[in-house]
């Protein structure tokens, strides 16, 4: 292999490839052949950074894929974007509800927005999320002698109750085990879930986790399945894309200098010989040596040929062709399988931008807002109390700009139901002083307007 390689940078091997003598032209149209490209690697890269999907590495992978990551991000930050609170059964705000104080403070190690950014991941990449209620206590530590060394942090199940040492833990869905049986359906012993991360590891029973699914598994009710699954080749075509110029980028260079074509010979080639001896004392080192050497400096990005000089950009030929074509395909999928609005894939803004994003929460981030409210309040109990955990998401710019238009044609509504109104009792007067009509049957007109009226503008009738 290295002779190989030897040989392809020395040129021999890159003539006999190309299939004419150090043609820029057919280089430039050789390397823009996304096969040919595939085949250079398929044949020599022996260290290939492609990893299939599994069902343990599924939250490992939207790190790594770019349109992934930045799907699951973006619905983090728009969850996190609600304010967070609890209302008794009569709607109004409870302060110091220890609830809202877990959904706004989780845990000691994470901000909100990065434990509700953190769920975004687990939930859609990973396919489910279990949240840990932990509690904290501090434990006085003795040593071997029975002496007191000091206090230290322990974590244990907060099972179903809430304090002001509660903390909520998300649970990694590639570092999550579970054990679920038949017997676990016939109710002879409880479904149970084990779990690792930087901080804690053990296993608890499944009923003491706050769970949330995506998709569930059809094979393990407990467990969830990653929707990542529907794009598995587009994320292999993804990598694979990237791998592919990243390693063709380090082994061959960017860039090509070769000979140059004269323009009154189409057939022939011109300059000074690149592998003739600089002089006699110093026989080894030739023009192309010392032109290689300038040019790469630390890095070979640069190869030049023996003869000519011209020079071809081959990574600019790589990023016009089919790779860099199946790798926007592969990511526009993901983005779609997100639901991700096209105002979050491109920085351009237009006219409905607003519009887009206002839709994209009505779709997808308040539905899942009003899941997670659901399964708190179903674990807690306040379900049972009236209580409700709100997601309120009507601050944000687009909702007031709703707000308001709405407002605007609720005025201009009653603008013209008004002159509709009055357009009628000026009628009614008119048949009145016509003798049409009587006094009483007047009235009686009258203020079935005035009530139809005082109706459509109530409060209650509004809402």
């Amino acid at each position: 292999m290295a002779n190989r390689f030897t040989e392809f940078l020395n040129g021999k091997w890159f003539k006999r490839i190309i299939g004419v003598e150090n043609n820029t032209t057919v280089i430039n149209e050789r390397f823009s052949k996304k096969d040919y490209l595939y085949g250079l690697y398929d044949r020599f890269n022996q260290h290939s950074c492609v990893n299939k999907l599994k069902e343990d590495n599924a939250v490992e992978l939207s790190y790594k894929i770019t349109a992934i990551n930045i799907s699951v991000e973006r619905i983090g930050q728009a969850l996190n974007s609600g304010i967070i609170y609890v209302e008794d059964s009569n709607g109004k705000i409870l302060e110091n509800d220890p609830l809202a104080r877990v959904l706004n403070n989780p845990n000691e190690f994470q901000t909100r927005e990065e434990f509700y950014k953190q769920f975004a991941r687990f939930y859609y990449a990973g396919g489910y999320c279990f949240i840990l209620p932990q509690e904290i206590a501090k434990q006085t530590v003795s040593d071997i002698y029975g002496m007191e060394s000091g206090e230290k942090i322990f974590r244990t199940i907060a099972a179903k109750y809430l304090n002001d040492k509660t903390e909520f833990w998300l649970l990694n869905p590639d570092d999550v085990a579970t054990e679920f049986s038949d017997q676990v359906l016939k109710g002879n012993k409880p479904a149970k879930v084990s779990y690792s991360n930087s901080l804690f590891n053990g296993t608890t029973e499944f009923k003491f986790l706050i769970p949330f699914y995506d998709n569930s598994d059809p094979e393990n009710p407990i467990k969830g399945k990653s929707r990542l699954w529907a794009v598995a080749q587009d994320i292999e075509h993804i990598q694979r894309a990237d791998d592919i110029i990243r390693w063709f980028q380090s082994l061959f260079g960017n860039i090509i200098v070769s000979p140059k074509r004269p323009e009154n010979n189409a057939n022939g080639f011109t300059g000074k010989n690149l592998t003739d001896p600089i002089n006699s004392i110093n026989g080894h080192v030739t023009h192309k040596d010392v032109i290689e050497s300038k040019l790469n400096s630390n890095v070979r990005n640069i190869l030049v040929s023996e003869v000519g000089l011209d020079a071809v950009n081959l990574m600019q030929s790589i990023n016009e062709q089919d790779l860099s074509k199946d790798k926007k395909e592969s990511e526009e999928k993901i983005f779609d399988l997100f639901q991700l609005p096209n105002a979050y894939r491109t920085q351009a803004k237009y006219d409905n931008y607003s519009n887009e994003i206002k839709e994209w929460y009505d779709s997808l981030i308040v539905p899942l807002s009003s899941n997670l409210a659901r399964s708190f309040e179903q674990f807690y109990g306040y379900d049972k109390q009236g209580k409700k955990v709100k997601f309120d998401f009507s601050k944000m710019s687009f909702y007031k700009k709703q707000k308001h238009e709405d407002e605007k044609m609720n005025v201009e509504k009653r603008q013209i139901e008004l002159q509709y109104q009055s357009a009628k009792l000026a009628e009614l007067r008119t048949m009145l002083s016509n003798g049409e009509i009587s006094q009483s049957q007047f009235n009686n007109f009258k203020d079935n307007i005035v009530k139809n009226w005082e109706y459509e503008n109530s409060e209650d009738h509004e809402h």
